[in-house]
């Protein structure tokens, strides 16, 4: 193990060491998915809880992302050293409620230096229902969610007499996003926010987290986070489409999951013209998706919602949650 890989992964332990010493309900194995090419290497760790929701999306997670870099792999040149990917695994919460695990995704694809991301997996107990955290805090609490954020990591980071990142990188990347806070975990008391490097500051300060007690949010927080939460707020829903979107869980994740797509490749557009392309493509998908589904019957809304709704995300090459 390298010697950052190694500071990155003590320094994630020693974060989540509280939770997962003090808080063990499921017994867990380390699961291994190991491959190698001449194009690349991979090595996965993950849990295995013997809870089938949990171990089934799990397994899907990690199978996903083993196929996705080694189709990627295939853009490796020849004569350049082979791509790797390395994911291991901390449980940071394992009680009565819930099951959370911090995925650190390490993968060396060229350049000059291995590049690092967090992944969270998060889930509600006894059932094994996947939480995600627009569903704790609804859509407006994001907002709340970064303005703490950014508060914090400004103190914790750029200020004083080393500062290792600046107030306008911070803002960049906690600004009230739902995608900047994809990396969470949750206690009984807190909301621990992870970022990668080049997040909230350079390469070479590393990774970075911040915690938020949930006494803070107490105003934002959703009472059923199993409940349906879309892009919008369910209170303002109006049209069939919109309350057929609030009833279903699934289309709910689809719509917000388009929504925040969207919204990234609006932030990264290089000029006006490349965000308004972007801008008319996503009015021109909610027109056609009303033009489409406002016909259906009530049996049948359902399913051609979905299938608007997976077509865009095609289109908008939305990432695997």
């Amino acid at each position: 193990m390298k010697i950052r890989d190694a500071f990155f992964l003590l320094a994630a332990l020693a974060w989540s060491a509280p939770a997962s010493a003090a808080m063990a309900n499921l017994t867990v194995q380390t699961q291994h998915l190991d491959r190698k090419t001449a194009n690349y290497e991979i090595t996965i760790m993950y849990p295995r809880t013997g809870v089938a929701a949990v171990d089934d999306q799990v397994a899907q997670w990690v199978k996903a992302q083993a196929a996705n870099f080694a189709q990627s792999a295939a853009d490796k040149q020849p004569g350049e050293t082979a791509w790797t990917l390395d994911i291991s695994y901390t449980v940071t919460r394992n009680d009565s409620e819930m099951f959370e695990t911090l995925f650190e995704y390490d993968t060396y694809t060229g350049g000059a230096h291995p590049n690092m991301e967090y992944h969270t997996l998060n889930f509600m107990l006894p059932d094994g229902t996947r939480v995600y955290l627009p569903e704790i805090v609804g859509t407006a609490g994001i907002a709340k969610v970064s303005e703490i954020a950014i508060k914090n990591l400004i103190d914790q980071i750029a200020t004083g007499a080393e500062p290792v990142s600046d107030a306008d990188t911070i803002r960049m990347g906690a600004g009230p996003h739902a995608d900047n806070f994809a990396a969470f975990t949750v206690t009984k008391d807190s909301l621990r926010l992870y970022f990668a490097p080049y997040a909230v500051a350079s390469y070479a300060a590393g990774p970075q987290t911040t915690e938020i007690p949930l006494s803070k949010l107490r105003g934002v927080m959703r009472r059923d986070w199993r409940a349906p939460q879309p892009s919008f707020e369910c209170a303002n829903a109006l049209t069939p489409i919109e309350k057929a979107i609030c009833a279903d869980v699934q289309l709910a994740r689809l719509d917000r999951q388009v929504a925040e797509t969207y919204s990234w490749k609006l932030r990264l557009a290089e000029n006006d013209a490349e965000r308004t392309q972007i801008r008319d493509q996503q009015r021109a998908f909610i027109a056609n998706r009303d033009a489409t589904c406002a016909t259906e019957t009530a049996a049948a809304l359902n399913t051609c919602l979905a299938a608007a709704y997976t077509a865009r995300a095609k289109v908008l090459d939305v990432p695997a949650m």
